[in-house]
């Protein structure tokens, strides 16, 4: 295995951060296959697949923080965890889907001092120790994991069910105290982790990191190091675009943004424009489609069902 830093110069600028030291979205994904362009690859029936990835994601920049790599593409997520709790910083917190559900993997974040937030996975069993709301829409109980199991959960977590779309849904976390993490942002930041889905499919697609071009190890972690050094940059660029339009990180378009590239390129070329990338985006971002369009109302989102629920509406997400 290899592992990948690339810090944000901007992570500390958002007053987010008020309450942990970083907020980040974890998870893996398998590369495709190599492209059988060698001699050696074109004798096997089937070209092999490139490699595994574990990924952390800021939730509030958007930026990858770290990268870790493994040659066997069928390793489990999980085996990188014991890179994972080495390198997380304290009092951060990590959001991550079930591939990751795992009694050991609740206490040793609890162990490190920092937090995180993940779905319940279903017949999962538990005690409750206290009953910290109970309506008919939303639940936030303190519980133990683990009643039948020979190795239960060490510390107590927090339980909290909303009912969303006609059914509920669980989430754990073991920040106890809902003062430092409410209900609705405990379902806030779960909500965000498909930051890191999008991040993916940006490499893989985007950025072509979906096409191996070369055969040996040390070429495929050259490409991975280099798209997602240039995924950051990219990153980077679209924030430096949202704060000259005034407007959410979320409402622009890394894809229009890296396209764009190439008419800022031109320009600077030849003369037409002296100034910074960012600004000659902003100037004709509604020619270079560089602003998402508001996606069509579809009923109330799963955040706006959860305010209700709890009986009060927000107009903003502070949820790190």
């Amino acid at each position: 295995m290899f592992s990948l830093s690339v810090e944000g110069s901007k992570a500390n600028d958002n007053n987010s951060y008020a309450r942990f030291a970083a907020c980040y979205a974890l998870d893996g994904t398998t590369l495709e296959a190599l492209f059988r362009k060698l001699k050696a690859l074109q004798e096997v029936p089937e070209a092999p697949l490139a490699g595994h990835l574990a990924a952390v994601v800021d939730l509030v920049t958007h930026l990858p923080a770290k990268i870790w790599f493994a040659e066997n593409p069928s390793t489990n997520d999980k085996a990188f965890l014991p890179q994972i709790l080495a390198w997380l910083p304290k009092n951060s917190l990590l959001v991550f889907d079930l591939g990751y559900f795992a009694f050991t993997l609740f206490d040793a974040v609890t162990d490190a001092e920092s937090w995180f937030v993940t779905r319940l996975r279903e017949k999962t069993t538990f005690t409750v120790q206290q009953v910290l709301l109970d309506r008919p829409q939303a639940r936030d109980r303190l519980v133990k994991l683990g009643k039948y199991r020979s190795n239960p959960s060490k510390h107590p977590v927090r339980l909290v069910e909303v009912y969303v779309d006609g059914a509920w849904r669980q989430y754990v976390t073991n920040l106890c105290d809902p003062r430092q993490l409410s209900v609705f942002e405990v379902v806030a930041l779960y909500d965000r982790r498909w930051h890191i889905e999008t991040a993916f499919a940006l490499v893989k697609r985007l950025l072509a990191l979906a096409y191996l071009w070369v055969g040996s190890l040390n070429g495929v972690q050259l490409q991975v190091w280099a798209t997602w050094l240039y995924y950051a940059v990219l990153i980077d660029l679209c924030d430096d675009v949202a704060e000259v339009l005034q407007l959410p990180l979320e409402r622009i378009s890394v894809e229009m943004v890296s396209r764009t590239l190439y008419h800022y390129a031109a320009s600077t070329d030849n003369g037409t424009y002296t100034g910074d990338a960012a600004h000659f985006m902003a100037q004709d971002a509604k020619l270079f489609g560089i602003v998402k369009r508001p996606k069509p109302d579809s009923g109330p989102s799963v955040l706006t069902q959860v305010s209700l629920a709890l009986g009060y509406d927000l107009t903003s997400l502070s949820s790190c």
